[in-house]
């Protein structure tokens, strides 16, 4: 049997929704790298490179001294006599297609930190794919109960799957690529501009797309109206961890508690809140401060 109108515009649909998001990133990528990717010289090291520098440039020890080569991570001097020692080991900077503290200023205000996550790339792609796939579901048809239900489905999906990935992934004792990004977010002082890079977003759709439209059993109408839901909900996720990180005040009960929770989460235990969309979740999987000093 031939595929339906509707099949083959929802099949359509999906096309013309990877299709933008593909050419957004690719536009978009350019000025990734000249917004994102200075490090934060708050960064809790001990010896960055720079200031290694310049302490020897402005040294007023006897002798000099001269880096002679970097091995094993360990950087070799040279001093003045010709005796060479071992400095601070070689400090890795982070890969530019993770995610990791930016020179940005720091947000001080609500209307700073609109701007400045506005102004970054990640929220402007997912912004954009967000209207074309609102377009393509319009396109299709009315909208029913079923995605009402597919509304509420993926709202409860993202708060577990936030929870997880949190608590099981990022924090995993084990050494995945998770738990090593995350473990480097814990390290940097806790007020910084942090979003998501654009290969981790642009990747994070990609999968989500393919789940939804290509390997669920479900029609293109209810797939759209999943995935629209689930990018909303990371969107809401972006910015909730972002604005935690910012100086800025927020004007929302909810917006508070989630900043409240992730700040416990940053500098009092790291083993607790690991909730953002809904923070009262913690209370519920038993990951909540309070509840556990009353257990």
């Amino acid at each position: 049997m031939g595929r339906t109108s509707q099949q083959i515009g929802g099949g359509n649909a999906m096309l013309y929704f990877i299709f933008s998001v593909v050419c957004i990133s690719a536009a978009q990528g350019f000025s990734q790298f000249g917004f994102q990717h200075t490090v934060n010289p708050t960064l809790r090291t001990p010896h960055a490179p720079a200031a290694r520098f310049q302490h020897a440039q402005n040294s007023h020890m006897r002798g000099f001294r001269r880096t002679l080569r970097t091995h094993n991570g360990i950087t070799c001097q040279e001093s003045g006599s010709g005796h060479v020692e071992s400095a601070a080991p070689a400090i890795k900077m982070p890969s530019p297609s993770l995610p990791h503290p930016s020179s940005t200023p720091v947000p001080t205000n609500m209307d700073e930190a609109v701007r400045v996550f506005w102004e970054h790339p990640t929220p402007r792609i997912v912004g954009v794919a967000l209207t074309v796939m609102a377009a393509c579901r319009v396109s299709l048809g009315p909208f029913g109960p079923e995605d009402l239900v597919a509304t509420v489905a993926m709202a409860v999906l993202w708060i577990f799957q936030e929870w997880a990935l949190h608590r099981y992934l990022l924090h995993s004792e084990s050494d995945n690529i998770g738990s090593r990004i995350h473990k480097d977010h814990h390290k940097v002082e806790y007020f910084h501009v942090c979003i998501d890079s654009i290969p981790l977003s642009v990747g994070w759709t990609a999968a989500a797309t393919v789940i939804f439209m290509v390997l669920l059993p479900l029609p293109p109408t209810l797939g759209l109206s999943c995935l629209f839901a689930y990018m909303c909900m990371g969107l809401h996720y972006e910015w909730s961890h972002y604005l935690a990180h910012t100086k800025a005040v927020p004007s929302t009960w909810l917006w508070k508690q989630s900043k409240a929770a992730h700040t416990k989460h940053h500098l009092t235990d790291d083993s607790l809140w690991y909730c953002f969309t809904l923070p009262v979740m913690d209370d519920v999987f038993n990951t909540s401060g309070e509840k556990t000093k009353v257990e």
